[in-house]
């Protein structure tokens, strides 16, 4: 079972996002600007607008928890099974 709550601890001027991955049992770790994140939250912009030098996988995590091999389990890439 996936769990996408994360905890978010503030440290200075930064946010700090982490969560035991429910896939692997690692902790996951991302590091943000405050600032960033207070905008984020109180301006209602998009994730991608608000955190443009993080990755993808950086952003949905910051959005939802969600760490990059839950990602990979829930949505797994399919093979091609089309031939010519």
């Amino acid at each position: 079972m996936i769990k996408f709550n994360a905890l978010y601890e503030e440290k200075g001027d930064k946010i700090i996002i982490s969560k035991i991955c429910s896939v692997n049992k690692k902790e996951h770790t991302l590091e943000i600007d405050k600032a960033d994140y207070i905008k984020w939250k109180a301006l209602d912009m998009y994730v991608q607008d608000a955190f443009p030098d993080h990755s993808a996988q950086d952003r949905e995590f910051i959005k939802t928890g969600i760490t990059p091999a839950e990602w990979d389990q829930m949505f797994p890439e399919e093979e091609d099974d089309f031939k010519l």
